[in-house]
Formats: C-alpha cells, structure tokens, sequence
C-alpha cells in the first residue's frame, strides 16, 4: 500500500474516528441509560411486589400470633382433642359450638378460607367450614404442607403452594402454629387455610410492564425451578411449566431462588432475551421476577442507531475527498525520506538524507541525519551496557539461564554454575539429572504453548525447593527462547509449613470450643468466626464475616456499648446479650471480651466468647413465676383471714352495741323466793307480762332439768356469796330456753344486817353462745387451713431451694464441661503427633492408656451436658418393648466381656404404646442396666428385666444378684455427684430421678448388702 494511501486512510481515520467516538460513546450512554432506567424500574416494582406480597403474609402471620393467644382455644381445644374419638359426646358438641362462636368470622375478617384446629396425631378436631372436618384432609396435603404441619408442632410455619381439588382447582396455602392450653403446654396447632387468588392478583398485575412484560413466582423443586402462578405468555403455567437449574432458560428465576437479588439482562422461559430483576423471599422461599423484553425495553436505542449510521456514511464521503488531497502533499517528501532510511538501514550509517524543504519533513530529514550520528555513539554504550548486565546477572543470588527449544543453554549466571555445573553443550536434562529425555514434571516449556509468564515450585537436584519466574521473548534472531530466574525457597517453604501445622492446631482449639467466639476490627466488622456461632446465629461464615457484629443481638446499641467499654477498659466480662438465631428463636449469653493487639502494641480489635445462659434463664423465670404463684397464694390466704377477723370484729361490735346501749333485763325478789320486780327487757326475754309473774315463786323461770342447780345458787347468795357472770338458763313462756348470765346483788336495810331483796341483772347470751361456738369452730378451721398452707409454703419453698440448687449443679457441670473438653482435645492432637511420628511399639501401649483415659474423660464430660442441658421431654407414641430390648442388647454388647445372664419376661409389654421423650428413657435405660453391670465384682452373675402394665401406668423391674447397697446410702443415692463406685461423677441415678420427675413417673430402689439390687420404674401410658 502506498504511502499516499496510507495517508488518505490516516487523514480520513483521524477525521471520522473521533465523529465514529463521540457517536459512540453518545449512543453507548443513550443506550446504557435507558438499560440502567429500565433496570431501575424492574427493580422498584420487583421491590412493591415483594413487599407487598412479604407484607401480605407477615400479617397472616401476626394474624396467627393473635389466634394463637385466644382464651377459647386454650381452653376449649383441649377437650376437643380429648373427645375426638367419641365427637357425639356433650362435652365435645359444646367445645365445639364455644369455639365455631368465637372463630366462625375470623376466616372473613382474615380474607383467608377456613381456620382448622388439628390434634398432635394430626387430625382435625374443629373447622370453620363443616366440609373439612375429615381425618383424611390433612393427609391428602403435598410434601411441603405436611412439612409445615410438622414444622408448625413448634414454630409458625408456611407451606408452599398447592392446588386444592374441589370443583375447580385453585391454589392454596397453609399457615401452621402451635396451639397452647392454659398452661402454656403445646397440644395441637392452629391451621389457617389460605386461598391464593387474592395475593395472585398483586403478583401478576403487569400494569406499567408495556406489552411484553410480566410478574412471575417459582419455587425450587429439586433440580428445577416450579413457576407457581399463569404467565402473561402461558396462561396455563402454573404447576405445570418449569426451568432446569443451570440451563440457558429462565435465567433471572433461577438467580431468584438460588437466594440471590439483582437485575440486568438475562434469557427467559421463553428463550428471549429480557431486562428483568429478580428478589428472593425467604419466608416462603419463593423467586419473584419482573421482566420486560429487551427489545420493547431497548426501542429508543435502536431507532438512534440507524439515524447513527447514516450520519456516519455522509460525513466519511466528505471527509473521504480532503484526506486524499492533504496526503498528496506529504507523500512525495516521505518517498526521498524513505529511501535514505533504507540506505542506513543496510549499515551504512555515514549516508545523510539531506532535504532542504523548510517545513516539517525537511526537518525530520535533518534530524534523521543526526539520529545517525547518535546511533554510532548508543551501539559503542550498548555493548558497554551488555557486559555491565552480564556482571549484575552473575552477582544474583539466584539462578538465571536462557533455554531455547531444543533443552540447551545457551545462557547461565554463576549462580546456576556454581549449583548445577556448567552444560557444556550438552541438553538441561542430561547434565542435571543424567537423563536420556526431558522430565515428565518439567513445567518450564509451557510458556513456549502459552506464550506467556508462568510461575512454578521446582525441586532441584540439590534436593532444594525453588521459586521459579519463565518468561518468552525473542532472540535477536527472532526465535523464541525462554528466560528462567529461580529463587531458592527451600528455609522459606520450611517456616511456612511450621507456620501452617501452628495455624491449623489454633483453629483446631477454637473450632473444639463450646462457646461462641468472634474477632472484631476496630470499625466493628467480624473478622472471624468459629462454628459455634455459626449454629447460634444460623448463618454461613461467608455471610457472617464483613458484617456489623452488632446486628446479630436484640439490643445493637447495648452491643456497640459494650464493644466500646472494651476498647476503653481493655476487657469485658459477664456482659448480658442475647444471640438472635435467622430463624428467630433467641440464645441469651454472658460475653467476655478483650483487645487484641500487635507486635508493637496497637489495638487491632476485639476477641470475644459468649456462654450460653438460656437454660439457666428459663430456670430462674419459671422460679420467679413460681415465686409469684406462691406470693399471690399466700395474698389470698391473708386475704381471708383478714375478711374473718372483720367479720368477728362486726360480731363483737354487735354484742357490744346491745350490752351498752339496749334495755338490760332486770329482776327482783324477796327472801321468800317471790318475785317483786320484773323490767320490760325481762319481759322481752321471758315473754311473760310482769304481772303474770310478780308474786309468784322465782322457780317458775328456771326449766325443770337445771331447777334445782340454779335455786341452789341463788340461796347461796343470801349468805352473803357474791354472784356475777353466772350463766342460768331461763324458761320462757313458750317454753323455749334462754341461756342468761346474771350479776346479782343483796338489798340489805340501812343498818346492813337485814336482807330485804336480792336484785339480780341478766343478760341473754343465747345468741352470743351459738356465735361464740361457731368462731371457735371457725378458728378452729382457719388454723388447720392455716397450717396446710404453711406446709405447702415450705414445702414449696424447699422445692424451690432445691431447684436452685440443681440449676447451680447445672451450670457448674456445663462450665466444668466446656473448661475440660479444650485440654482434652489438645491432649488427643498431642498423641496422635506423637503416634505418627515417633513409630515406637513401646510408647504406642502408653498412648492407647492415654486414649481410653480421654476416651472416659469424655464420657464424663457427656454426662455432665447431659444433666446440665436437660429439657422438657418432647413425648410421642414409643414402642417401650423395642425401647427395652435395645437398650438391654446394646449395653450387653458393651460388657461383653462380662459373663452375666440376662432373664426377660416383657411379654405385657409387646404392642403397648406409650407418649415419652425415647432419648430420656433410653438414657434412663441405659443407667440402671449400667450400674447392674457395674454391681458384679467377679464380672459374674445375672440380671432379670421383668414388666407389668395396668390401665395407666407401666412398671419395669431390673433386678440383678450383685453385691447390694448399705441402708445408709439408700437415701442418698440420687443425690448429684453421689457414688459407691470408684468412677463416675454420681450424675446417672440423679438424671433418671430428673428424667421421671419430668414424665410425671417414679423410680425406685430396694437393696441389701450382698443380696442384691431391685430398680422399679413407673411411667404413665398416656401424659
């Protein structure tokens, strides 16, 4: 091609080229833009729709809080499930009428389209719509509803969608809860049935989607991905239409529900290529996409590009036209030029090119005469270069060869002379290893395929490791040769496998430990993680690192200011958190923390380790609680006794009020025994008429049975006796008796030695009597009750005492537990090491005693988490007899080489079903059959297991011909940490005792020293 060609193209070049640019970069943001604005507008609706769907459910979810806390089904539920079988009886009839009252509107007010009550075995026991009261509803229900069944036994849980039969099939949810009674016991679950059409229409409304967009939902089913509702281009989607996972289809659901939110532009269902954004929703583990298709979205761009070109064709034939005209002009000066440089080129530098034009070209010529006079003066420096280069090569303290195709070397520093010898024109690999062909594990040669660096570990025939850079270039002949430099590494490699081993060893100890551990930056970012914390929050460690450590707790700013005070302290300890899990269930923890710095002293971050509180937590609400129960009882004891003083108090008063201030009965008679005078408020008590009286003897009062008795006093009187606070009885008129007390007195004559009358006050204390009696009986009743509640207040009171003091144990048995397992783990690494390396038969018998130690260190460790860690059973229907014989044939296999028999009569127990915790029983189990084993002294002897069964309750007998128990440590055997054995923590019957307590069963023991041991457990059928 021409100079002058060449020339026009470069003049043209320059003036379109920048056009071409600018027209590019224009249409390019244009076209980005209107992606980006696209993309943005996916992604807010994307946003609407999820949190609207989100918030759809959320508020079914409150909605279920709601009904779950509903007086009627703590209450009423219950007996449902009790009359379940029998639904015709009264009891059942009415539960169910109390509770259709109280949830009958509900499934309206919640737009959803039926609310169901289910049993533990899952079967429904009350539906708002009739028509589902079948034993076989819930079993007909998809994997994922039955999942959200058995999830919803303890959390609230959503299934995913299904299509429900009836006569036309419709999509369905369900919303699963536990049910609690008034106990706060979980009995059952609560069902909302959830018809999706109304949520349906949120998702699939494409307003503002332009013709070809839409708003879909797929759940992953395995390898592929399930759309769940009609698609604007396939009505009939639903259920039936899915994408492989990592296929070319549907690419923006298949990111959604892989977890991950984002937008751009991706191949749909369909095959078309899309601008959509994706958003994963994980409480219902769903995929949400919306999409446009990319040339509905993309339309204005394309339109520009067309206007584009054809602005670019006008401007190139206008530009075309000057361009040949300006490279005429410089072509003919560049062919003079040209031809001088070709003169030079051939090694004749004492040629000049000489043009005396003055414009730029005369000029180049010029300085093109002069370049020639400096290249004579650079070629004598170069070669002073080379040699200066080949004396710093040779000072490297590494090897530097040059290696062409055929394996010789053509090139190597003193280094490599020194180390491998010199070649001598023999190949690398014949003079370095004596070998007839190159090695099979050479890796240099590569970069001669690659034609690119390439870096490589070399072992060499020193027996060093070293660090090896190849590098293609070409020989001045133009063939590609290999430049190689290698650094020995081999102390280097050696401190970074020590380092690694020490490395690997601290994770294995963080990784052992219990206690959640993290690291923290200074800004508050986790930097670490051990697996401990990954199960107490839930989350990956990918996902926990880089994170705010605070926003893992219910309380961040309360975290922050703890992070704070160990920046400012230089340590934490005992500071109350509380770990949020992803699920959302809460872990309460103690944290200690403290700084962690560098060589030169500089805070780097935080280190800190949380213990676990909840169960201790637990334990000292449900005291509190029971606290309060107690205190409340005894408010309403006193509560009573106050209302009973105040009622004798208002008793008194009334008796006072009539002695002080009602008419008193009086009377009055001689020495004759007649009655002189006799009051109006004697009348009143008599009912006799004063003159139906006055002459008459005195004796006509009295009753004939106490005639004699009461005469006999009132003429004791007339020799001076002083008669007060008598009680007399009175006969009235009616012949009614009236219990009266008298005061009497002597009416003497004025000189004081005649009697002239006696004058005697009564009072009627009938009334006062029969009150008087009944307070007695009352306080006599009070103080009985009083002292039971006494009994039951220190009854309690020393339950309470003794809970503390099991949950003390507890928490002591888990620290001791999480202290010891560290050390142990480390004592276990150690001998494995030592194993390994070492190979001596003699120290391998000492190490295996330091396993099997280990080994029973362990055990007690598991003992101790065991009783520290014990919860409510979680009881379901068990097969005792399978339960039994497994426990008996694996704790034979243990003590096998013990020559004991074992005698079983379990054939009541066959086919008997009973509601237990079977890890709590088995452990149970476990310990007695155990400590049966443990009881031969001579590892001789023999154990019977027998049964029987009554309506209610299960009774197993382990009886073994052992060495028996002394009397004074019956009492005292389920006491923790109590043992007559050599080993163990004494922690075994004390857990049973827990484990029976908590199945509201007993467990026994009778012993005789050297006759042997009987241990009966009792366990209700049914809880």
């Amino acid at each position: 091609m021409s100079i002058r060609t060449k020339l026009t193209l470069m003049v043209l070049s320059v003036a379109l080229i920048p056009i071409l640019i600018v027209t590019i970069i224009i249409f390019t943001k244009y076209r980005n833009s209107l992606y980006k604005d696209t993309t943005s507008y996916m992604e807010n609706i994307a946003a609407l729709k999820s949190e609207k769907i989100e918030s759809y459910f959320r508020e079914l979810k409150t909605n279920m809080q709601v009904v779950q806390m509903f007086y009627v089904i703590k209450k009423e539920l219950p007996i449902l499930i009790r009359f379940s079988d029998d639904r015709a009886n009264p009891e059942f009839v009415n539960a169910s009428q109390l509770t259709d009252e109280a949830l009958h509107n509900i499934p309206a007010a919640l737009n959803i389209s039926d609310i169901m009550l289910v049993n533990p075995e899952g079967e429904v026991v009350y539906s708002s719509l009739p028509g589902n009261l079948q034993n076989e509803l819930l079993e007909t229900l998809p994997s994922t509803g039955k999942k959200a069944l058995e999830q919803g036994k303890q959390i609230v849980s959503f299934s995913g969608i299904f299509l429900k039969q009836k006569e036309v099939a419709r999509p369905q949810m369900i919303l699963a809860a536990p049910a609690f009674d008034l106990e706060n016991a979980i009995i059952g679950e609560i069902i909302f049935e959830i018809d999706m059409v109304p949520a349906y229409k949120v998702i699939e409304n494409a307003t503002g989607l332009g013709k070809t967009g839409e708003v879909l939902i797929g759940q992953r089913k395995g390898n592929e991905v399930v759309f769940l509702n009609s698609l604007r281009h396939d009505k009939n989607a639903a259920f039936k239409r899915s994408v492989v996972i990592g296929g070319q289809l549907g690419g923006p659901i298949q990111q959604a529900v892989k977890g991950i939110a984002g937008s751009g532009q991706l191949t749909d269902y369909r095959g078309k290529k899309v601008l959509a954004a994706w958003n994963y929703l994980p409480e219902l583990d769903w995929g949400l996409v919306t999409k446009i298709d990319s040339g509905e979205a993309l339309s204005g761009a394309a339109y520009l590009k067309k206007i584009t070109i054809f602005i670019l064709i006008i401007t190139s034939i206008f530009a075309a036209f000057f361009a040949f005209s300006i490279a005429d002009t410089v072509a003919s000066p560049i062919k003079k030029l040209s031809k001088g440089a070709q003169i030079i080129g051939s090694g004749n530098l004492e040629h000049k090119v000489a043009l005396k034009s003055k414009d730029e070209i005369g000029q180049l010529s010029r300085a093109f005469d002069k370049m020639t006079l400096d290249l004579k003066k650079n070629l004598a420096e170069l070669e002073f270069e080379r040699r200066r280069f080949h004396e710093v090569l040779d000072a490297l303290p590494a090897y530097v060869v040059l290696l062409d195709r055929n394996y010789h070397v053509p090139f190597a520093n003193r280094y490599f002379e020194e180390h491998f010898g010199k070649s001598e024109g023999r190949r690398c690999y014949e003079y370095l290893f004596k070998r007839s062909k190159p090695c099979e594990n050479c890796e240099t040669y590569k970069v001669l395929k690659t034609n690119s660096p390439f870096h490589w570990e070399w072992l060499g025939p020193n027996k060093r490791n070293y660090d090896i850079f190849d590098f293609p270039f070409k020989d001045v002949d133009g063939e590609t040769i290999i430049l190689e430099m290698g650094i020995d590494i081999t102390e280097q490699k050696r401190t970074q496998e020590a380092m690694r081993q020490a490395s690997q060893y601290a994770r294995s100890l963080i990784e052992a430990s219990l206690d959640p551990l993290v690291t923290i930056s200074a800004d508050g970012k986790i930097s670490d993680v051990n697996e401990a914390l990954i199960k107490a929050t839930g989350l990956l460690r990918q996902e926990l690192i880089g994170t705010d450590f605070s926003s893992y707790f219910t309380e961040p700013e309360k975290a922050r200011e703890g992070y704070q005070q160990v920046f400012e302290k230089g340590f934490v300890t005992d500071y109350p958190l509380t770990i949020r899990h992803k699920d959302g269930h809460m872990m309460d923890v103690l944290y200690h923390a403290t700084v962690y710095r560098d060589e030169h002293g500089a805070v780097l971050g935080v280190f800190a380790a949380a213990r676990d509180i909840t169960m201790r937590k637990r334990i000292e609400e449900e005291l509190k609680q029971y606290r309060n129960h107690l205190e409340l009882l005894v408010q309403e004891r006193t509560s009573q006794l106050e209302n009973t003083n105040r009622q004798l108090r208002q008793a008194r008063d009334y008796l006072e009020s009539i002695f002080n201030y009602a008419n008193a009965p009086f009377i009055c008679w001689d020495t004759n025994f007649k009655i002189t005078r006799f009051n109006h408020a004697f009348e009143r008590l008599t009912n006799y008429k004063s003159e139906e009286v006055l002459g008459k003897d005195l004796s006509v009062l009295f009753p004939s049975e106490s005639k004699e008795e009461s005469l006999g006093k009132i003429k004791r009187t007339l020799s001076g006796e002083h008669w007060e606070g008598e009680e007399v009885p009175i006969l009235r008129k009616d012949n009614d008796i009236r219990l009266v007390l008298w005061n009497s007195a002597n009416i003497y004559s004025e000189d004081g030695k005649n009697l002239l009358a006696t004058i005697a006050q009564g009072q009627d204390i009938t009334v006062r009597k029969k009150i008087s009696e009944a307070l007695r009986q009352s306080n006599r009743e009070l103080e009985h009750r009083v002292a039971e509640r006494t009994e039951e207040l220190i009854r309690a009171q020393n339950e309470l005492v003794e809970k503390k003091r099991l949950s003390d144990i507890g928490t002591l048995s888990a620290t001791v537990a999480h202290e010891l397992r560290n050390p142990l783990a480390a004592i276990k690494m150690a001998t494995y090491n030592i194993r390994r390396k070492a190979n001596n038969p003699q120290l391998d018998r000492h190490l295996a005693n330091i396993d099997t130690k280990v080994s029973e260190s362990e055990q007690i460790i598991n003992n101790l988490l065991f009783y520290s860690r014990l919860k409510m059973p979680h009881f379901e229907n068990t097969n005792i007899y399978e339960v039994l014989n497994e426990c008996i044939s694996s704790v034979a296999e243990r003590f096998d080489k013990y020559q004991v028999l074992v005698k079983k009569d379990l054939k009541q127990l066959q086919g008997i079903m009973a509601q237990v915790d079977q890890l709590q029983v088995k452990e149970v189990f476990n310990n007695i059959l155990n400590n049966a084993y443990d009881a031969f002294a001579d590892h001789k002897g023999e154990i019977e297991v027998a049964s029987s069964v009554d309506d209610s309750m299960i009774s197993i007998y382990f009886k073994d011909n052992g060495e028996g128990i002394d009397k004074e440590y019956l009492e005292r055997l389920f006491n923790p940490f109590f043992t007559t054995k050599a080993k163990g923590t004494g922690l075994g019957l004390a857990v049973c005792m827990q484990v029976m307590r908590l199945h509201n069963g007993k467990i026994n023991i009778e012993s005789e020293k050297g006759k042997g041991t009987t241990v009966t457990v009792i366990v209700p059928v049914r809880q």
